[in-house]
């Protein structure tokens, strides 16, 4: 289970653990915004049909750093 949370049978924890873990996919994107936020120094800009903004870039950057990925 994540840290924090609180399941209340057995049968929960799986439910628990997929919910709140990051897929590859998920990391690789996070790692794909913060290389093109710092590329192409804008306040916001699109990247596969997604505006990516400033608060999107600081939540991808700080997953990026907890995993690796940068």
């Amino acid at each position: 289970m994540a840290p924090g949370e609180v399941g209340y049978r057995s049968a929960q924890v799986d439910v628990i653990k997929r919910i709140f873990t990051l897929t590859q996919e998920e990391l690789w994107e996070a790692a794909e915004i913060v290389e093109n936020f710092k590329k192409r120094c804008e306040e916001a800009f699109a990247l596969r049909g997604r505006m990516i903004e400033g608060p999107v870039y600081l939540r991808a950057k700080k997953i990026a750093q907890n995993f690796g990925a940068v």
